[in-house]
C-alpha cells in the first residue's frame, strides 16, 4: 500500500496528528528555550550588575540636648588600616584607589560653571586683563597686624583693604564659560578686591591708571546687576613696579596687642602692573618678562583637566548608581586597565567643547596637581568644605607647575553623560574629568595609599629631574571605592558590626537581589513547565504509537494476506508513521525558532515587572544592556535542531520496534480481534 494513500485516505485523523505533533514540538522546544535562557541570564547577570558599598559623606552626626542641637564633627576618610580590612572581607572583590593627575593638552577646552564659584572652577576662574581704574574705596583692618622687622620690611603694619572699579578693556586669558564672554551677562565692569601689608603700598593703584591684572572671577549669581569681582592674591606688596603677593611665616602671636610677627616671607609674582601702551608693547618690555610666564601658565591651565586614573570604573559609585552613563563608545576593558593602553573616556560635554570625537587620538601631559604652596587645591584638601569632600579638579597651576610627562597620545574610546554636572557631593566629579586606566597614569597620583613616592621625568629643557612628595594617610569619596560581590550586601554590613565603619557604608546593587530573583523565579516556573512538556510529549508518543500506528493492524493483515513480505509490510508502517511525525516536528522547530525571540521578551517583562532598571554598566543604557544579554543567552538554533533530531530519533525508534514486531505476526494474528 502506498504511503500517500494512508495519509489522504482519513486526512482529518491525519491532520489531527498533524497538529497534535507540531504543537507538541513547539511546546518542547519553547519550553527548553525558555528554561536554557533564564538559566542563561541567572548566570550571566553578574556581569551587568556591580556591588557597590560607598562611604557617607556626611560629615556630622546631630545630638539632641535639652537646650539645643549640637553637630559633632565626623571623619569620613578612610584610613591604610580600614583599607586593608575590607580588602580582607571575604565577600569584597576588590578595594580601588582611584587616583588623581592634571593632564594637559591644547586640544581640551575645559568647561566653567556659571552655579559655583569655588573649586568647580579652579583653575578656570583666573583671568588676566587690561582695565581702568574709575574708582577706589580703602579701608584698614586693625585686627590684623604683622610685625615684618625680621624680614626687613618694616616695623609693625596693618592690613589694608582696598576695592577698586575697573573697567576692563582687553581680555588676554580668560575662560569663555566663567567670564562669559559674548553672552548677555557680560560686563566690561569688575571690582578689584586689594589687600596690602603697608599703607603706601595701596598708593599703587590710581584712579585713571591702566594695568595688567590677573585674578579669580567672582560672581555673585546669573544675570545679577551687582559687577563681577576679581581677587587677587592676599597681602600685597609693591617691588620693582610690579604688585606682587607675599606668603609669610609667622613665629609668635601677641595675644594681648593681636601682632603677628613673621618669621619668613616669600614674594612671588606680580599680580597687578601699570601698562602705557598696547599689550603687544607691555609684553615685548624685559621688564615685564615675567608676565609671559604667568600668560604661559595661564594658557595651560585653561587646557588643563583632572585625570582620574582608575582599574573599574563600573565600580566607581558613580557609575555604579547611574550619575554618570556611557552615552556613545565603549568603557575601558580589563585588558586595557591590566596592560596600562592609552586610551580615555571623557564627558559629552568636554568632548563637544573641545571638538573631539570617539576615535580621535588626543596628546595628553600629565603633572601633579596637588603640590606646592600655590597649588591650593580645595579638592585635595582633607579638611571639608562646608561640611562636604569635594569632586577633584586640578587647583591652581602655578608657575611652579612641571609637566612630568609630555604628548603621550591617547584614543578616545568613550564618552559619559553625567546626571548632575556640577554636584559637589564627595562622590562625583565635574564634567571636566577624565578617565584613564590606572597603570597609564602618571605615578603619584593624590587619593591612593599605594602610588610612588619618586618620579623621574625630563623638564622643559630635557634635562632628568626628580619629584617626591608624601602619600595621604587616607582616601576618600571619588577616591575609595568599594566593590563586593554581587548578593552579599547583608553579609557586608554584618562585618562592620564593632568596628569604627560600622553605619558608614552605604551599598548599591542596582537592583541585583530584585532581578535576580525575577530570574529564578522564571527558571524554575520554566524548569516545572519543560519537566511537564516532556511527560506530555512522552504521553503523545504513546498515544501516536497506540492509536495512529496501532490502528493500521487491520491493514498490515490484509497486506501480508495478499502475500507483502514482513519486510514491505513494516516499510509501509513505519514510513507513513514517520512521515507525519517528520512533517509535526519540522513545523514545529520553525515555528518554535520564530516564538524564541517572544519569549525572550516575556522573560525580560517578568524579570523587570517590579524593577525600576536605570543602569547596570557604564557600557549603556540598562535596558539595551539586558535585551543584549538576552539575546546571548537565546537557545541557539542548533539546539532546536538537535531537539528535533532527538524527537525523530525517538519516533524513529519505537515506530521501529512496533512495526517490526507487527509486521511479522500472521494475518490472522493481524486480522483478530486481539
Amino acid at each position: 500500500m502506498d504511503t500517500k494513500i494512508r495519509l489522504t485516505r482519513k486526512p482529518f485523523s491525519t491532520a489531527l496528528w498533524l497538529v497534535l505533533v507540531t504543537a507538541m514540538t513547539v511546546l518542547l522546544c519553547v519550553g527548553a528555550g525558555l528554561w536554557y535562557s533564564s538559566e542563561q541570564t541567572a548566570d550571566a547577570i553578574d556581569g551587568l550588575h556591580y556591588t557597590v558599598a560607598y562611604r557617607t559623606d556626611i560629615h556630622f552626626t546631630v545630638t539632641e540636648r535639652e537646650n539645643g542641637i549640637t553637630k559633632h564633627f565626623v571623619p569620613r576618610n578612610t584610613s591604610r588600616t580600614d583599607q586593608q580590612f575590607l580588602a580582607e572581607l571575604d565577600c569584597v572583590e576588590a578595594v580601588y584607589e582611584n587616583t588623581l593627575t592634571g593632564g594637559y593638552s591644547p586640544r581640551f577646552t575645559p568647561l566653567g560653571s556659571v552655579l559655583n564659584r569655588d573649586h568647580n572652577n579652579q583653575p578656570y576662574d583666573k583671568v588676566v586683563f587690561i582695565a581702568t581704574v574709575t574708582d577706589i574705596y580703602t579701608e584698614k583692618y586693625p585686627d590684623r597686624r604683622y610685625d615684618l622687622s625680621k624680614v626687613g620690611l618694616g616695623e609693625t603694619s596693618e592690613v589694608y583693604g582696598q576695592r577698586c572699579t575697573v573697567k576692563i578693556e582687553e581680555y588676554l586669558s580668560a575662560n569663555q564659560d566663567v567670564c562669559r564672554i559674548g553672552t548677555e551677562w557680560e560686563n566690561d565692569v569688575g571690582v578689584l578686591c586689594l589687600s596690602f601689608l603697608k599703607e603706601e603700598d595701596a598708593g599703587f593703584m590710581e584712579v585713571g591708571g591702566r594695568y595688567v591684572i590677573i585674578g579669580s572671577r567672582y560672581e555673585l549669581s546669573i544675570g545679577s546687576l551687582n559687577p563681577p569681582e576679581y581677587y587677587t592674591y592676599d597681602n600685597s606688596i609693591v617691588k620693582d613696579d610690579h604688585l606682587r603677593s607675599i606668603s609669610v611665616q609667622f613665629s609668635d602671636i601677641d595675644e594681648k596687642t593681636n601682632i603677628w610677627k613673621v618669621s619668613d616671607a616669600t614674594v612671588g609674582v606680580p599680580h597687578v602692573t601699570r601698562i602705557h601702551g598696547t599689550a603687544e608693547e607691555f609684553l615685548a618690555d624685559p621688564d615685564n618678562a615675567e608676565w609671559l610666564k604667568i600668560l604661559a601658565v595661564q594658557d595651560m591651565a585653561q587646557h588643563s583637566v583632572p585625570i582620574l586614573g582608575t582599574d573599574s570604573l563600573e565600580a566607581m559609585y558613580l557609575f555604579a548608581n547611574s550619575r554618570a552613563r556611557i552615552t556613545e563608545g565603549r568603557s575601558i576593558t580589563q585588558e586595557e586597565y591590566d596592560t596600562g593602553a592609552r586610551v580615555c573616556v571623557l564627558s559629552t560635554a568636554l568632548a563637544e567643547k573641545s571638538g573631539i570625537r570617539v576615535g580621535d587620538t588626543i596628546p595628553i601631559s600629565q603633572f601633579w596637581c596637588d603640590t606646592g604652596s600655590e597649588a591650593d587645591n580645595w579638592s585635595t584638601s582633607t579638611t571639608p568644605q562646608d561640611g562636604m569632600l569635594n569632586n577633584p579638579t586640578i587647583g591652581n597651576v602655578s608657575t611652579e607647575t612641571e609637566l612630568m610627562t609630555r604628548d603621550e597620545e591617547f584614543t578616545v574610546i568613550g564618552l559619559y553623560q553625567l546626571s548632575n554636572e556640577w554636584s559637589e557631593s564627595s562622590y562625583d566629579v565635574t564634567p571636566n574629568t577624565v578617565f584613564i586606566p590606572k597603570a597609564a597614569q602618571l605615578p603619584g597620583g593624590f587619593g591612593g595609599f599605594s602610588h610612588s613616592n619618586s618620579v623621574t621625568y625630563l623638564d622643559e629643557n630635557g634635562e632628568e629631574k626628580t619629584a617626591t612628595k608624601s602619600s595621604p594617610d587616607a582616601s576618600w569619596g571619588v577616591y575609595h571605592g568599594v566593590k563586593l560581590k554581587n548578593g552579599s550586601a547583608e553579609e557586608f554590613q554584618k562585618a562592620l558590626v564593632g568596628t569604627g565603619l560600622e553605619g558608614q557604608y552605604i551599598v548599591t546593587d542596582q537592583g541585583y537581589g530584585s532581578i535576580l530573583g525575577s530570574i529564578r523565579a522564571v527558571s524554575e516556573s520554566s524548569r516545572q513547565l519543560f519537566a511537564l512538556v516532556c511527560v506530555g510529549w512522552l504521553l503523545l508518543l504513546c498515544l501516536y504509537l497506540l492509536l495512529y500506528q496501532g490502528f493500521q493492524r487491520r491493514n498490515l493483515g490484509i497486506m501480508r494476506s495478499l502475500g507483502a513480505s514482513p519486510r514491505v509490510a513494516g516499510r509501509y508502517l513505519l514510513g507513513s508513521g514517520m512521515a507525519v511525525a517528520a512533517l509535526g516536528v519540522g513545523i514545529g522547530s520553525v515555528v518554535s525558532l520564530g516564538l524564541l525571540s517572544k519569549v525572550q521578551n516575556l522573560l525580560y517583562e517578568a524579570a523587570t515587572y517590579t524593577v525600576t532598571l536605570s543602569s547596570y554598566s557604564p557600557s549603556g543604557p540598562t535596558e539595551r544592556s539586558f535585551r543584549d544579554l538576552l539575546a546571548q543567552s537565546q537557545l541557539p538554533p542548533a539546539a532546536i535542531l538537535l531537539l528535533a533530531a532527538a524527537q525523530l530519533s525517538l519516533f524513529a525508534l519505537t515506530m521501529y520496534i512496533q512495526s517490526s514486531t507487527l509486521s511479522r505476526r500472521t494475518p490472522r494474528q493481524l486480522l483478530g480481534k486481539t
